[in-house]
């Protein structure tokens, strides 16, 4: 499959999600999906997702393959009771290197301002707050688009 269909953005947020979810190999044969997510540490889940996106991006240069990757970390960013060190160094590395491609959505740079101005909050759930107001923003942005 990634032979035939490495130009698609989407095989790639596939396979990405897939490690995310702990779905990607199985460990045995009778062994189910769920056992299997159940078996991969989160922090190595999040590594694992992060690694095919990082592959993705040298192979496609689009914004779509970019969005994509930032949509799966503004998403991981949404809790951060977990790894939450781990969960902004990511968005904040994958922020830069779109921004240094020139494949940086305005939408995302929105959220880039946002996280930026807040990431010396301390509390965790101040940040779960700036995360979802940044979420609102970007949703207010994209419905200008559609209901002008």
């Amino acid at each position: 499959m990634i032979r035939e269909y490495s130009h698609e953005p989407l095989m790639w947020d596939t396979l990405a999600r897939r490690e995310l979810q702990g779905l990607a190999q199985p460990v045995s044969d009778t062994a189910t999906e769920s056992e299997n997510a159940d078996q991969k540490s989160l922090r190595a889940r999040i590594t694992s997702c992060n690694e095919v996106y990082q592959t993705a991006i040298k192979k496609i240069k689009t914004v779509e393959i970019w969005s994509l990757y930032i949509e799966c970390l503004l998403e991981i960013n949404r809790d951060l009771r977990l790894l939450p060190n781990l969960k902004r160094k990511l968005l904040k590395t994958a922020l830069m290197q779109a921004h240094r491609v020139k494949k940086l959505k305005e939408e995302h740079y929105l959220c880039w301002v946002c996280i930026q101005h807040f990431y010396n909050i301390h509390s965790i759930h101040n940040l779960v707050i700036v995360n979802n107001i940044c979420l609102n923003l970007i949703i207010i942005h994209i419905s200008k688009f559609f209901f002008k």
